[in-house]
Order: C-alpha cells, then structure tokens, then sequence
C-alpha cells in the first residue's frame, strides 16, 4: 500500500455589509487579514502572502477576498475535515470583524463558484494530488474522468451562457475554453499544465481547476478519494483512460452539465457513445482490479464502494435519487420548487428563451413580455439562492436544510472537526510544519513557514520539509545555492514592499509603519531594487507620521546614486509633510528640481508631475496663488499626465481645486474637486480623500455648519486610519470655522497633546503660530502676518 498525499485550496466569495451611508470603499480583505493575524495562532508565509495555521493550512489572500488552503492531507476524510475546520475559522473571524468595526451589520463568507453580478465571473476552488508520474501521461489518462465526475462533483447552477433558464450540474464548466491549458484565470482548460510540486525533485503536483467548491460531504469525499485513485493509477503505468478516449472532451462535458437526468451518451473517440457513468463505471473497474496493487492507498477499496454505490443511484433514478445528496441535484430541486410557485412547470430544457441582447441574464421581449417577466424575476430569485446555497454560517440554504434534517450528505468518520482547527495532519510534513506554528506563532518575526520548510531567520537555519513525507525535525545550516526558501523570501520581501505601498497611498500610515517594522529584519536579504524602495517607504510614511527621521534614509539613497529628479521628488515629499507647511528647507530641494526640469531631456510627465503637484502646493502655502496655478496647470496639461500614479494625479486635481478656491473661483475649485474625489473613491485612496479634498471641500464651503460638518467627517475618517498630522489640521480648522474662541479651547488641549507627540508638529511654525495667535485664529480675525486667505494659507 503507498500513501498518497493531496489537498484542497478554496477561493471563498466576501462581502461587509455596513449602515452607514455610501462613502469610500474600505479595503475590508485587508482588515480582515489583520484580525485574522491577531485571533490565529500563525506564522507569516515566506511564499508571498498570507499566513500558516497550527493545522498546517494556509490562510491567504487573493484579489480581495479570503483563499484558504487544507493543509497536505492522506485521505479524503481529513480533506473534508479540514476544509470544515478552515470554514469554522473563517467564520470566527468574520463574527470578530463585525464586532469590532462600528456601522459594520453583517461579514458575509461564501462557498460560491459563480458570480452573479454584471460581470459574471467564476470563483476557484482546485485540489492538487502528489504523484511520481511523467506529467505528460496525465492529460490523455484523466481528462475523460475530469468531464464526466461532474455527475456527483458538480455544484449545480443556472447556466451563465444560456439564453433563457437552463439548470446546469457544473457552471463552471462554461468558463472552460480548452481541453488543455497552462491558464488558470483565462482560456481555462479541463486538463491545467501547471506542475509546480513545491517538493523535492522527483515529485510533482496534478493541479486540478476545473472543479467546484462542494458543500455535500459525500460529494466532496468521493470526488477526491477518486481522482486520487485515478492518479495512483496513471503514477503505476496502468493507463486507466485509454479505452474512454472522447471524440470532443469539452463538447462532451457541456453535454453532460446539462443532463440531470445522466444519461445523455457522447461519442468516443473509437465512435462508441459512452454516457458520464459508463465512463465513471470504467475507472471504477479498474480501480477494482487494481485494488492489491502496490500503487494503491489503504483505503482504496472503500472509495470503490462508495463509488460503485454512487454511479449505481445516478444510472437509476437521477435526479431523485440523489436529491439529498449532491449539491447539483440538492440545488436542482430547490429551483424547481422555486419555479413552482412562480407558476412554472419546472422543465430547464424548455424555458429557453432568446434575449433581446447578448448576455448572462435574460431580456424581456415585446411579445412575450409578461412571460418574459416572469422568467427574469424567476433568473433573479434562482441566482439567490445559489449564492446563500453556500453561505458559511447558520444562514446559508445548505446549512439551515442540514440543520432541518432535509439532507442525508454526512459521511461517516467525517468528525472531531474542533480537533483539526488546531492539530495538523497526522501523515506528511504537515504535522512539522503545523508543530513548528504551535511553538513560534509568537516570535513571527524571527520565523518564516512555506510549504517547503520552516526558516530561523535569525540563526539562517532551516528545516528542510522538501519531501513531502517528512516526519523529523531536522534544523541545518542554509545549504549553499539552495533553492527553497531564499527565493520565496524575495518574493515575501517584494510582497511586503508592495503592501507599503498600498497601505502609504490609502492613508494607512501607522498599518503601513508596522509592516516596515517587519521588513527591517530582511535588510541583509535585500537587492538593490529592494533596499532602494524600502528607503523611499521609510521617507514617504515617516514624513506622513509626523517623525523626522525620514530624510536620513534619502540621504542613504542620496550617497549611493545620481540626484535625479525622482529621489529629489522624494525630498520635496518628506519635507512638504514636516508639519502643517513647509519648512524653509524645502526650497533649496525645490530649485533642484526645476534646475533639472529645465535641462535638455528632461524627465517624463510621470516623473515630473508629482514634483511640480509640490511645487505647486508650496507657492500656495507661500501666499502666491497665481504662480501655483501656473504651475499646477502646467502638470495637468503635460501629454502624459495619465502615466502618472493616480494618487500624484488625483492629488494634483485637489492642489489646483485650492488654488482657484483661494483666487475666488469657486465653480472651477467645485469641478476639480468632484474630478479628484471620483478618482480617490475609485482608487481607494482615503488618507488624500480626507486630508486634501474633504479638506478642501469644507474650505470652500460658504456655509460654516455645513463645513464643519465636512470636517467632522473628515476626522472621523482620520481617526479610524489613525491619522495624526490630518487630526491636528482637522481640529486646528473646526476650530477656525467656529469662530468661538471659548468653545475652540475644548479643542485646544488634543492639539497641544499631538504637537508633544509628533516631532514634526513640535516644531512646525505654523502651529506654532496659530497657537500663540489662539484667540484670533478661533475668532476668525485675519492673519497678523498680513496674509489673504482666511486660512491664513494652512
């Protein structure tokens, strides 16, 4: 008997639900990874993102919403064990998330495999099997078992292609485009190339996309306990699809996604036609005969009962005799009770109806408007309950019909689910690398985990779990040229860097402060590329968390390269956010930057057009409104002003909607800064959204209640990113458009207490003003100085 090692990565749909009114987009995947990270137990992944679990899973994630990944299982009870164990913890953050956030009614988690917004997408849920088998002796051997599974694998769904409604046991099988394809996020094949083993030499790693996340136990356990026997076989030489072959594998897998009745045939490729369980009953058979292999796992023989029974109750009666079952036949009869009640004999294959338009959903026409209707609201209602099919929680549909005692999908031995939310497998690596999280989940920035091994940065020591089988604890010295974890830490390194960045143009600032924490026990892995942004960072976030300190990293920078106008940029931003104005020394670095901008070949608009958005900025500050909107006009007109970053170019919009405030010019401030708020809602950028364009919004209000209310806002929207220098100013101006200097110095002790917390505050001459001048400032008297704007240019 050999022991076979396979897993499960499930990509779950994610949504916040708040009652407060519409505003800008919080990054909520974000935030809940950081309450993932504080209620987990973890260590942080060294291959990209996310984080490693005391069961050896994986918690990660991917283009905004939670994946999750078993840990490497041998057996497809511990699969579905640990995929339930995985949904609990996800749910526990979820609840922890809508507890501690204000405003926020519901964190919603979803097992879901289409989405049935606008633009329908498809969501992944893929297994991978270890094997020793030639790659290419895979695609011909499994491909025919591929499409047909999908008559106990299938989820079950509206079919997002069709003209009218038509039920379909695989949705996902119409965002396949090939037979074989190395893509996994466009031009989809049933057969996916990808042979990344993450194991020692020898291994690789079937990487199966084309299935669906599976909320049935039984489905769920046969479809993996199967496939992994399929795979022992091809491993063994045995060429269990050679007599399936299919004339059309992806012709045929359509054909059988819309057959609930599984029974439609296919042609083969020798013009026998075959239906989905006479193909599924051809592997079975020869798993059978192959059942005291070598090649096979101790349990072999219990997938083949299983399995035999399985195909026996869809050959004779399906879909009733696997209504309460299978997710597709589950979701089969909900829908047909749902078109019963709309009046509508539930036939899928005869409510087609041509739409008026290309598209998902259907179109009502003008001769059939009312059955049209019908059909739509029918769309709509089926499209629901498909979505909440899977929600994680007491709320979803699968949940409350398993709580009611309406399904009989459990599968025995599938128990002791609170076990394998803290323990790890007991067979593979993942027993040590769920054994190293127990002990060092408290010193993260000293250890690194990957699927390969567990890394002691500080000594540069490692375990090598490169064998997949691993069972000893073995720390060695980082063998030279190894090629495990060194390469995954780039990667970690780069990953880090970009989550600066993201954080920095959020306005998250102390967030992304203490990832540059974590990144500082990297330095002696960096590259040049890598020290060079790690020191911008440090400068740009420093400066924007009112600290000094900064400007000495650019000096680093400074002494190592040629002062070009990117690095002096770079200056001019870190002195630009020293305080509420700039100080004197921004000056020298600002004739710098023109001296090169005047010079023959001269930077890109790209690189020039946050230099001048400062430039311009500061000849605001310095009472010159005419020069700054010279300036700042000349940025936005520049050819290429759509290359720069959209945080320079939003933030150029808001300098120039101050500009033409302080010049009188309201309906041209009103227009640019309607452009720059769509911009940072858009992009997400809130840190400019409330320290810029609110700011400037409420400046230009002429009403000073509404303005105070825009500013109250504002803070509200700085103290949740715990903003700092923005709360001062906010404060400094609420107080300002009070004009009440007894009610101003209720105001006057916070200012004061951040002016002794932030360097950059102490010693600001602008503040520093304002509260020698506290009454006159409060009581809206002009500036001492003799200034023009009413906001004496703060």
């Amino acid at each position: 008997m050999t022991e076979r090692l396979f897993g499960m990565e499930t990509e779950y749909g994610f949504a916040v639900r708040t009652g407060a009114p519409p505003g800008p987009d919080r990054d909520w995947g974000d935030r809940f990874m950081t309450l993932a990270a504080e209620c987990l137990r973890h260590l942080r992944s060294s291959e990209g993102s996310g984080m490693f679990l005391p069961n050896g899973a994986r918690l990660y994630l991917d283009c905004g919403h939670p994946e999750m990944t078993t840990p490497e299982c041998a057996n497809p009870w511990d699969v579905v064990r640990y995929m339930q164990a995985g949904e609990r913890m996800l749910s526990a953050v979820a609840q922890e998330l809508k507890k501690r956030e204000p405003g926020v009614v519901d964190v919603l988690l979803f097992k879901t495999n289409v989405s049935h917004g606008d633009v329908s997408s498809t969501w992944g849920c893929h297994t991978s099997f270890l094997h020793r088998a030639s790659p290419a002796l895979l695609p011909r051997q499994i491909i025919p078992h591929l499409v047909s599974r999908i008559i106990y694998s299938g989820c079950g769904g509206v079919e997002r292609s069709s003209s009218g409604l038509r039920f379909v046991l695989s949705p996902r099988v119409a965002f396949l485009e090939k037979e074989i394809s190395g893509k996994s996020t466009g031009e989809r094949g049933i057969f996916h190339t990808k042979d990344e083993s993450l194991s020692a030499e020898g291994y690789h790693r079937l990487h199966i996309i084309c299935g669906e996340s599976l909320c049935s136990e039984s489905a769920l356990w046969l479809n993996i306990g199967a496939t992994a026997l399929i795979v022992a076989m091809i491993e063994a030489g045995l060429s269990p699809g050679e007599d399936v072959q299919l004339a059309d594998a992806l012709g045929a897998m359509r054909v059988f996604a819309r057959d609930p009745t599984c029974s439609k045939r296919v042609p083969t490729a020798t013009g026998r036609p075959l239906s989905a369980v006479q193909i599924q009953r051809h592997y079975l058979e020869m798993a059978e005969a192959q059942l005291a292999h070598c090649c096979m796992p101790p349990w072999a023989e219990r997938v083949c009962v299983e399995w035999r029974a399985m195909l026996d109750r869809l050959e004779h009666g399906a879909p009733a005799s696997v209504a309460r079952t299978l997710d597709w036949a589950i979701k089969f009869c909900l829908f047909g009770r749902q078109a019963e009640r709309r009046g509508l004999d539930w036939n899928p294959a005869q409510t087609k109806q041509e739409p008026t338009e290309p598209g998902p959903g259907l179109q009502p026409t003008t001769a059939r408007s009312r059955e049209s209707r019908v059909l739509l609201d029918l769309h709509q209602e089926l499209c629901e309950i498909d979505t909440r099919f899977g929600q994680l929680g007491p709320e979803g549909i699968f949940a409350a019909l398993d709580r009611a005692g309406a399904l009989a999908h459990h599968f025995p031995g599938v128990d002791n689910i609170e076990h394998a939310m803290v323990e790890p497998p007991a067979i593979g690596r993942a027993r040590l690398r769920g054994q190293c999280v127990h002990r060092f989940a408290r010193q993260s920035a000293r250890y690194a985990c990957g699927w390969k091994g567990v890394w002691d940065r500080e000594k540069n020591l490692l375990i090598d779990l490169s064998d997949p089988f691993a069972t000893e604890e073995k720390w060695q010295a980082l063998p030279r040229g190894y090629r495990g974890l060194p390469d995954s830490l780039q990667e970690h390194v780069r990953h880090l860097l970009l989550q600066v960045l993201t954080l920095h143009d959020r306005g998250s600032y102390e967030a992304a402060s203490e990832v540059l924490c974590e990144l500082e026990v990297f330095q002696p892995t960096f590259d040049s590329r890598s020290h060079y942004e790690f020191k911008r960072l440090v400068a740009w976030v420093q400066s924007r968390r009112g600290f000094l300190d900064g400007l000495s990293a650019l000096d680093e920078l400074a002494r190592s390269r040629p002062l070009d106008l990117s690095l002096i940029t770079d200056y001019v931003c870190a002195y630009r956010h020293q305080g509420l104005s700039p100080p004197a020394a921004i000056e020298s670095w600002i004739e710098k930057g023109l001296a090169l901008l005047e010079q023959d070949g001269a930077p890109d608009s790209a690189t020039a057009v946050p230099f001048l958005g400062h430039y311009g900025y500061l000849l605001l500050r310095s009472g010159r409104p005419k020069e700054a909107l010279r300036v700042l006009q000349d940025a936005c007109l520049r050819r290429s002003r759509a290359q720069a970053h959209p945080h320079s170019s939003s933030r150029i919009l808001a300098e120039l909607a101050d500009v033409h405030r302080a010049l009188g010019q309201r309906e041209e401030a009103s227009l640019f800064l309607d452009e720059a708020q769509r911009d940072q809602v858009a992009h997400g950028f809130e840190g400019d959204l409330a320290d810029l364009t609110l700011t400037y919004r409420a400046k230009l209000e002429p009403d000073h209640n509404r303005a105070r209310g825009l500013l109250a806002e504002v803070r509200t929207m700085q103290t949740r990113l715990q903003n700092s220098m923005g709360q001062t100013r906010t404060l400094l101006l609420e107080a300002r458009l009070g004009r009440n200097p007894d009610a101003a110095a209720l105001q006057k002790p916070r200012i004061l207490e951040l002016g002794r917390q932030l360097p950059a505050l102490d010693r600001c001459k602008m503040l520093s003003k304002i509260l020698s001048h506290w009454n006159l400032w409060a009581g809206g008297a002009p500036d001492p100085d003799g200034g023009a704007d009413f906001y004496w240019w703060l």
